[in-house]
């Protein structure tokens, strides 16, 4: 049976983010890590993220992974948005946050240590 991408729920949106990170190879972006700090909290460097998801994606919808009860496929553009909602679970309930593009070839991992990383699938 093959399952229609258009209409997964939460729970399922939520296997298949964490499912492609076992596929995910992570674009380096020095000698010394895959990571850029973003920050947490007061130090969050919102215009930095803005600018990572919009050049790195270019679909118009992305797959969110809040966790198995909150993780939605939304628009690039509302990306932010539902990022900066989000910004205080990530510290507190959930430990990461993972954007998907639509045909899954792209992934942003950000940490609740206030870092993210990116890579293709």
């Amino acid at each position: 049976m093959l399952m229609d991408w258009n209409n997964l729920d939460s729970n399922n949106i939520y296997i298949l983010c964490h499912a492609i990170l076992q596929k995910v190879t992570w674009l380096k972006l020095n000698n010394d890590s895959e990571y850029t700090y973003i920050g947490i909290e007061r130090d969050f460097k919102e215009e930095i993220i803005k600018e990572i998801i919009n050049d790195f994606f270019n679909s118009e919808f992305l797959y969110l992974s809040l966790g198995r009860k909150n993780s939605k496929k939304i628009l690039l553009a509302d990306a932010m948005t539902e990022f900066k909602y989000f910004l205080p679970e990530i510290s507190k309930e959930l430990y990461k946050v993972i954007l998907v593009s639509s045909d899954l070839s792209k992934v942003l991992e950000f940490n609740s240590i206030g870092v993210v990383r990116r890579g293709f699938c």
